[in-house]
């Protein structure tokens, strides 16, 4: 009698290990160090090579103990929840799309209560209660839609319980009323095909940007991390890039400058716009936004 195939699994999310969660976090800082490395081979300019050295240097290398933190922490994070609920960890965010900055990026990660439904189970309470199993073990933060795990000063691990259910991913609501369903995949994949297509060189600049954006911006008009990954794949699509790193970021601010008026739309359907925290098209903070950017790229023309 012949073994009816097995079904395969279409769920475009994949559960790992706690073990390998480290192990992806780790190689995302080493992966940015190597990048930036190759641009600074290729850069021919004294002020360009200047910069990107600085850059590298202001990476750090990989801190040993850092990353044992992040192992220890992630691997009590899914004992413990193991004990009291049906769960599995599914990486997300910044890590999953390689735009992971260490210092300024969470490290994301989907808790799905696997034998739950949307209709079985309030989000509120989900979270109210990982949250209060997770405190008397960590340093936690309050969010509304994640419960935040303090490792360090520099590295948070951020905790969303969601309901997978084959192709469909359900998360908390705006202050976890109900669930709904999110594509995150869907804006993810785009980045990723723009990035192979563009040899890597996309994450790199999201990276580079997301850094400016700390060190350039002030902290009022800063622009969102997932805000400034949608304009960086827009822009690829107008710009398929420099062969030149700084002449590319150069370019992407004066693009940034005029775009960031305007909304623009989230194709994750968790929000219409990524950028609702700056209000309403051509207001007086996207104004002030704008201008912000605009310095940038003239502090940037000294490399182009």
């Amino acid at each position: 009698m012949e073994k009816s195939p097995k079904k395969k699994n279409s769920s475009p999310f994949t559960s790992i290990s706690a073990s390998r969660l480290s192990m992806i976090y780790r190689s995302m800082i080493k992966d940015f160090r190597n990048q930036i490395k190759i641009e600074i081979k290729k850069e021919k300019r004294i002020n360009g090579r200047k910069y990107l050295n600085n850059l590298k240097r202001s990476l750090g290398g990989q801190n040993k103990k850092e990353i044992y933190l992040v192992q220890k922490r992630i691997n009590k994070i899914d004992k413990i929840l193991k004990k009291n609920f049906k769960i599995e960890l599914i990486l997300s965010g910044s890590v999953t799309k390689h735009t992971y900055v260490h210092g300024l990026s969470d490290i994301d990660i989907l808790v799905n209560l696997r034998e739950e439904s949307p209709k079985s189970i309030n989000p509120k309470m989900v979270q109210e209660r990982i949250k209060n199993i997770l405190k008397t073990d960590f340093k936690t933060e309050n969010d509304l839609e994640a419960i935040n795990i303090l490792v360090d000063k520099k590295i948070k691990i951020q905790l969303v319980p969601v309901i997978l259910k084959d192709k469909d991913i359900f998360f908390p609501s705006k202050g976890g009323k109900k669930w709904i369903k999110i594509l995150p995949q869907r804006f993810s994949n785009q980045l990723k095909k723009r990035d192979d297509k563009l040899c890597k060189k996309l994450s790199t600049l999201i990276r580079i940007i997301k850094i400016i954006n700390v060190e350039e911006i002030a902290s009022k008009n800063r622009l969102k991390n997932h805000h400034i990954e949608v304009l960086a794949y827009l822009y690829s699509l107008k710009n398929p890039g420099e062969e030149n790193i700084l002449n590319w970021l150069h370019d992407f601010f004066l693009y940034a400058k005029d775009r960031v008026k305007e909304k623009v739309r989230d194709t994750s359907n968790q929000f219409t716009f990524v950028d609702n925290y700056l209000g309403k098209p051509k207001n007086k903070r996207r104004k002030e936004v704008s201008k912000n950017l605009e310095e940038v790229s003239n502090w940037l023309i000294k490399y182009d």
